[in-house]
């Protein structure tokens, strides 16, 4: 993978063994352009909790970026996207393995992604 525009970057990782098992995480990296400095979009996007999520558990996600507007997240399991400010609550309805995408704009209008998986168990 080569990342070669100034910005924060989420890409997926995927990593595949021979007999099919498959672990998936997101890697963030920070490209800079020197001529910019530091003005450009960095941050996370925590939530809690982070264990024992079951289908209908409020998860509370923090914001936690800068320099970024227009935010908006989707939380992956097919419900509609939202406007995203410092915090927002969703309780996922099915078990699984979510990808959570926050998303926005820089200072130079270049897009911005954070991306979390939050793992919703099945209830006993």
């Amino acid at each position: 993978m080569v990342l070669e525009t100034p910005r924060w970057h989420a890409e997926e990782l995927i990593v595949k063994t021979e007999d099919g098992v498959e672990d998936r995480d997101a890697v963030h990296v920070r490209v800079y352009d020197v001529r910019r400095g530091a003005d450009m979009a960095t941050g996370w996007l925590h939530y809690w909790p982070s264990r024992e999520i079951v289908p209908g558990t409020p998860v509370l996600f923090c914001n936690a970026t800068s320099n970024v507007r227009e935010t908006r997240i989707d939380f992956g399991d097919g419900s509609a996207s939202e406007t995203m400010g410092r915090e927002i609550r969703h309780a996922f309805e099915k078990a699984g393995l979510h990808t959570v995408t926050l998303s926005g704009k820089g200072p130079g209008d270049e897009p911005v992604t954070v991306k979390v998986r939050v793992h919703v168990r099945q209830a006993f």
